[in-house]
């Protein structure tokens, strides 16, 4: 492959390392694509908001910008091709200023159209999100509803009985119990009303749950230590 001189950083490259410069009898440019990309780094650090006063100055080239913003460039080729279509039909005069009063025509009509198409979104917006609102109400899940079993009415009665005798808590055969129906009291008409009387005659619900021991380890909160097992 041959190789070509970068005067910038003074190194000899290979070509493909240069930008291609058509308008060069060497096809290439005379800086490598390194130089030119830290040649632009350290501009760019100088004139930060380069492209927005670029942008206020030319308004032309503003124009330009939105049109490819806002349309694809198969649909520009073919816009343009319909109104040099349209030019050659009028007989108007084919000169040096025919592309821009066609570019000038292509940014008029993409602009104008600009404002009804957001609008028309906005309404798609909007029934799209109603549709999704209305749909994930009808898909959404109905509570369980769970019938109490012959086991449970009898856990319900044992535990009721302790209450009223004034228990500090459920009985440690019943514990599993009481918690299964506090889980589910909105599922279970049965499971409701049994824990609104708790709440009202004892301090069950109240009650911090205590922690367990495994392997003569106490399960404690994560921002404790762990009491060392004694053996």
């Amino acid at each position: 492959m041959a190789e070509k001189w970068c005067p910038k950083c003074e190194t000899m490259k290979d070509e493909e390392d240069f930008p291609v410069r058509n308008d060069l009898k060497s096809g290439r440019g005379y800086w490598c694509k390194d130089c030119h990309r830290l040649y632009r780094e350290d501009w760019l650090k100088t004139r930060p908001n380069y492209g927005r006063e670029h942008y206020a100055k030319n308004d032309e080239i503003k124009k330009a910008h939105i049109r490819k913003m806002s349309i694809g460039r198969d649909i520009s080729k073919v816009i343009m091709e319909a109104l040099l279509s349209h030019t050659l039909e009028k007989g108007y005069k084919l000169d040096r200023y025919i592309k821009s009063i066609i570019q000038s025509a292509v940014d008029a009509s993409v602009l104008s159209v600009i404002d009804p198409i957001i609008e028309q979104g906005k309404v798609l917006l909007d029934e799209l999100q109603r549709q999704k609102v209305i749909s994930h109400e009808v898909n959404k899940k109905k509570p369980k509803i769970i019938t109490p079993s012959k086991k449970s009415k009898d856990n319900i009665v044992l535990l009721l009985e302790s209450a009223r005798r004034g228990d500090l808590s459920p009985p440690s055969n019943l514990s599993n119990a009481f918690c299964y129906i506090r889980n589910y009291k909105t599922s279970c008409k049965e499971f409701s009303e049994f824990i609104d009387e708790i709440e009202k005659t004892t301090d069950w619900m109240k009650r911090k749950k205590s922690g367990r021991k495994k392997s003569g380890i106490r399960c404690l909160s994560a921002n404790k230590k762990h009491p060392i097992p004694i053996h």
